[in-house]
C-alpha cells in the first residue's frame, strides 16, 4: 500500500501559488501603510502639527510588519490551483469539503 501512496504524491503535480498568495496576504498591510504615509504627508507641512506626522506613519509600519510576519503562513495554508493527474495513474481520492471534478 505504501507504494501506491508514493506514486500518488508524486506524480500528481498542483500549480505552484506561494508568491500569488503571498502578494494577496501582503495587500492589507501594504493598503493601511500607504494610506498612513499620505496622512502623514498631509500633517507634515501644517507647523503644529509636524511633530505628531510620524504617529501615523508608525502606526502604519507596525501594521505592515505585522503583516510580514503573519503573511508566510497565511499563504502557505491557502488553497492552490488546479492538479493535473497523468493519464492511468490509479489514485483515490478523500474530500473533506464538497468539491466538484471536472474531467
Amino acid at each position: 500500500m505504501s507504494y501506491f501512496n508514493n506514486t500518488v504524491l508524486n506524480t500528481i503535480k498542483g500549480e505552484r501559488r506561494y508568491w500569488k498568495n503571498f502578494s494577496k496576504a501582503m495587500t492589507p498591510g501594504m493598503t493601511v501603510f500607504g494610506a498612513m504615509q499620505t496622512c502623514a504627508s498631509v500633517m507634515a507641512p501644517i507647523p503644529v502639527v509636524n511633530v505628531f506626522s510620524i504617529i501615523p506613519l508608525a502606526g502604519g509600519a507596525i501594521v505592515y510588519s505585522a503583516n510580514a510576519v503573519v503573511a508566510p503562513v497565511i499563504s502557505i495554508f491557502t488553497l492552490g490551483g488546479s492538479l493535473s493527474i497523468p493519464a492511468g495513474a490509479i489514485f483515490e481520492v478523500k474530500t473533506t469539503k464538497n468539491c466538484e471534478i471536472r474531467g
